[in-house]
């Protein structure tokens, strides 16, 4: 198996906030292990009835622009083309890559998305492993593949499955060398294949997807492409449940991450950070195999939370897959995971003032110790350390109107080392609460702050909480916290075989695509076998 590192980063996350380009940066450094600081290089406009432009910038919020549309009508429409200011903040985005790139530690780089004919070509992120490199340009996909060969730079195409001539990836113009991997996993949903449960549609202008741009087509077309996932969405880079991308790697620095992209060294989760291994008689994933009559698919899975299935995909069909029995023994000591969201609370809807909730607590353990905290964060600013007696957080949460509604909560998943018996005592800013890990291998539990919510109504409306006529307001309102249930070793960690001879003259691949019960998902780069 291999002994490469197992390094996670997000390369579609758009640094367009530039004012607050070191606070974002931070954050992402806390998040993850590398970053692509990308620059957007488009701009909006109100377009009135005459053809005549109103200039709006990149706003942080759209929705206010919306209002002015029904009002004026004006029509909102991005930019095309390349525009003097882009250079001015490609200066910014270079300037900060260079500030926080820390090798061993956290490694930026620089990039972009291209601005050419994204309606034709469907749209690329243009990725530097190097210092040197700028916004290119050109309109057509492959002057931009020319100018980009010879040096360390990827164009990696993203939300592939869309309408070809609409921003769908277009297969009849590839280069493996220069787009080693594809996006096959964002906030859009997914772009592996169909019928498939993560559909291509959670963005509702540019959805839904069309099957002749998906990574399959382009896979049984014979084209070595790995898969990513990666956010393309607001909020922290990195964030938790919109794609991430895991890369092999010996070390953490550009030229190791470059080769094992280029090596398409790559696995795609769309949340939750599964460890992956896969291999083809001995052969790592991105390999290929050449006249191999029989295949051993070699696998080991560890999840953060409990495995459902593990799925050997062979030229786009299921050949095989392993459903996870696990044997579980909750009498001696192991190591729990528990995942915990802080979450929810007012809402617009019922006249109430929407703002972060701030989350500060602490946990601590008793009858047993901490091993280690995963932060599932989808927002900038989230504050997490622990030891083993216990950790601290600092959380904030939104119940806001976006269409990802990806603030609502934030989660911790706490791996503890202990028994039934141990202990863990909550307590913040209006809860304080202990509950035992055997309680929780039985069932999950919510706490509910109904007292805020009455406080909060009390304040905003001037309505005493006892003359409201339905108290199902306060529940609805209440912020909330989420236990859910405690899950053992043997439910998270598998490892196989899968072995198969069902193979067709000339180019095959196989890959593995793994689901938690949660419904979170990995899905490994391919092996190739050719005969």
């Amino acid at each position: 198996m291999s002994k490469d590192n197992i390094y996670w980063g997000d390369f579609h996350k758009h640094l367009q906030d530039l004012d607050n380009a070191d606070a974002i940066v931070e954050s992402a450094r806390d998040n993850l292990d590398f970053y692509p600081l990308l620059c957007y290089p488009f701009v909006w406009f109100l377009q009135n009835e005459s053809g005549g432009l109103d200039y709006l910038g990149q706003p942080s919020d759209l929705s206010d622009e919306f209002s002015e549309i029904e009002r004026e009508r004006k029509l909102l429409v991005e930019s095309t083309g390349h525009r003097s200011e882009f250079d001015d903040w490609w200066k910014i985005i270079k300037r900060t890559a260079k500030k926080y790139n820390e090798p061993g530690e956290f490694v930026t780089l620089l990039g972009y998305e291209w601005h050419g004919d994204r309606q034709k070509y469907g749209d690329n992120n243009i990725i530097y492993f190097g210092d040197e490199g700028g916004l290119d340009p050109e309109e057509e996909l492959p002057d931009l593949y020319e100018n980009l060969r010879g040096k360390k730079a990827f164009a990696i195409p993203h939300h592939i499955g869309y309408k070809v001539g609409w921003r769908g990836k277009d297969w009849d113009y590839w280069d493996e060398d220069l787009s080693p991997v594809a996006e096959i996993f964002s906030y859009h949903g997914s772009s592996e294949t169909e019928p498939s449960r993560l559909t291509l549609s959670n963005n509702p202008s540019m959805g839904p997807g069309a099957g002749i741009s998906l990574w399959k087509e382009g896979l049984d077309r014979g084209y070595r492409v790995g898969a990513i996932a990666s956010n393309d969405g607001p909020g922290l880079p990195g964030g938790y449940g919109n794609g991430l991308a895991a890369v092999l790697a010996k070390g953490l620095t550009r030229d190791s991450l470059y080769r094992a992209v280029q090596e398409r060294r790559t696995y795609a989760v769309t949340g939750d950070r599964i460890k992956l291994n896969y291999h083809l008689n001995g052969n790592r994933m991105g390999s290929v195999i050449d006249g191999a009559s029989e295949i051993n698919a070699e696998y080991s899975v560890r999840c953060p939370d409990v495995l459902d299935r593990v799925e050997l995909i062979v030229n786009g069909g299921r050949v095989d897959s392993y459903v996870h029995i696990p044997e579980v023994d909750y009498g001696g000591a192991e190591e729990f995971n528990v995942r915990v969201d802080f979450g929810w609370g007012p809402a617009a809807q019922y006249g109430l003032e929407v703002s972060d909730l701030r989350w500060t607590g602490e946990l601590s353990v008793e009858g047993g110790e901490l091993t280690g905290v995963d932060g599932c964060f989808t927002m900038v600013g989230q504050k997490l350390d622990w030891d083993e007696s216990g950790a601290r957080w600092e959380l904030n949460t939104r119940r806001s109107t976006n269409e990802l509604n990806s603030e609502l909560k934030q989660s911790l998943i706490l791996k503890v080392r202990g028994d039934l018996s141990t202990k863990l005592t909550f307590t913040g800013d209006g809860y304080q609460f202990t509950k035992k890990i055997g309680d929780l291998t039985e069932r999950s539990e919510v706490i509910s702050l109904e007292e805020f919510a009455v406080r909060k109504i009390e304040e905003n409306t001037g309505i005493d909480g006892g003359d409201v006529v339905n108290s199902d307001v306060f529940y609805f309102n209440a912020p909330k916290i989420k236990l859910h249930k405690a899950s053992v070793q043997t439910e998270r960690v598998a490892s196989g075989t899968f072995q198969f001879d069902a193979l067709q003259e000339g180019r095959n691949y196989a890959y593995l695509r793994v689901e938690e019960k949660n419904g979170q998902m990995a899905w490994s780069s391919p092996i190739w076998i050719d005969r």
